[in-house]
């Protein structure tokens, strides 16, 4: 199984099909995932959002796993 997009489209496909399924894994786990994207109290409780570049840096690094062979 050849897993290289043969153009364009099967990028976005490819890519777009990785999106869903992170952002369905960050709102529904129960790892908490979603609390990486937020600044917390002591308590594990979340305050405020972190900064964009910040969360743009999580949910690369998250897409990022799944696009190296």
């Amino acid at each position: 199984m050849n897993k290289t997009p043969a153009n364009i489209m099967d990028l976005y496909s490819l890519l777009l099909d990785h999106i869903r399924d992170i952002s369905n894994r960050i709102a529904n786990e129960n790892t908490d995932i979603y609390k990486q994207f937020w600044n917390e109290d002591s308590y594990g409780r979340t305050l405020t959002p972190k900064p964009e570049e910040s969360y743009r840096n999580i949910f690369l690094d998250l897409l990022r796993v799944r696009l190296n062979p």
